[in-house]
């Protein structure tokens, strides 16, 4: 349950985030910085279990809540003084402001709502995801798509430790220690499948006379789809047939780079497509996922 709660947790983070990122970097940049950016938050979901296993087998699972309070309070705390924001339309607001105060009259911009109090962006705002979710055929194909991904990734999160402990008999403590396989996984996606993905953007952007569009993230997933079908295969298989520990641990890490490629590819995607909506559009497929996230553990075993 817990490393469920910290999925939807990452679920969250990682939409704000990719939305930040996509006002920070333009198109050519922001692949790389996605990877650095994501690679961060999908290690600390694999050091995460290893540690709750230790704290659970030697001092009490409560502890798991107890650590992950005391850290997301000092990132709090760290965000609160050295965040900065990034979203245009505020920038040029304040900016404005600045130059009002300075003395400058009749400024205004392009982002300003008139007539419009503060409550009412807010409503916009909360709004905005729904919409983009009922009407934007592109938003419902990736929430499907993503929604469906990160329910077998929740199933897969949730049978880990129970298939070493039931299965193979080991401590809750060493059963912990196979998330590594998902965390070799990613960080394998992230140094290589990454920089692949960037080649392939240029390479299109090039015969596209120099023009990078949306679509040019796409291709990489249809191989890492694949990989992930054969990497559940792989994991599913093993272990039913009681393999060597080692054999489920390569499905896992197939699977878990497969699944990185695709999420990393598919906020790109959703971020150069809708720009300065990006936050909405991923809030919108956010959605689906975190509905996913419930209903898939529910028809697990190992729920």
């Amino acid at each position: 349950m817990a490393s469920l709660l910290e999925n939807d947790f990452l679920t969250s983070v990682l939409k704000i985030g990719a939305g930040t990122l996509g006002d920070l970097f333009n198109a050519s940049e922001r692949g790389k910085a996605m990877a650095i950016y994501s690679i961060f938050p999908l290690v600390g979901q694999v050091l995460g279990p290893i540690a709750g296993g230790f704290l659970s087998e030697r001092v009490s699972w409560r502890w798991a809540f107890y650590v992950t309070s005391i850290v997301d309070g000092c990132v709090q705390l760290f965000g609160l003084f050295f965040l900065d924001e990034s979203y245009t339309p505020v920038l040029l607001r304040r900016k404005r402001d600045r130059l009002t105060k300075a003395g400058a009259t009749g400024l205004y911009t392009e982002h300003d709502f008139p007539n419009s109090s503060k409550l009412d962006m807010m409503r916009t705002t909360m709004i905005r995801p729904i919409k983009l979710l009922t009407t934007q055929p592109i938003i419902q194909v990736m929430a499907i798509y993503q929604g469906y991904l990160y329910g077998n990734i929740y199933i897969l999160y949730a049978s880990i430790a129970v298939l070493w402990t039931s299965r193979y008999h080991e401590r809750l403590d060493i059963a912990s220690l196979h998330y590594l396989a998902l965390g070799l996984g990613t960080v394998f996606a992230a140094e290589v499948a990454t920089h692949i993905n960037d080649r392939i953007f240029r390479i299109l952007a090039k015969r596209n006379n120099g023009n990078g569009l949306p679509e040019f993230r796409i291709p990489i997933m249809i191989p890492a789809t694949v990989i992930l079908a054969i990497g559940l295969f792989w994991y599913g298989w093993s272990a039913e047939a009681r393999l060597f520990w080692l054999m489920p641990d390569i499905g896992i890490a197939l699977f878990a780079a497969a699944a990185y490629i695709c999420t990393v590819s598919n906020n790109i995607y959703v971020v150069d497509t809708y720009g300065r909506y990006s936050a909405s559009a991923l809030a919108a497929t956010s959605m689906l996922i975190c509905l996913a996230g419930f209903v898939f553990p529910l028809f697990s075993p190992y729920a």
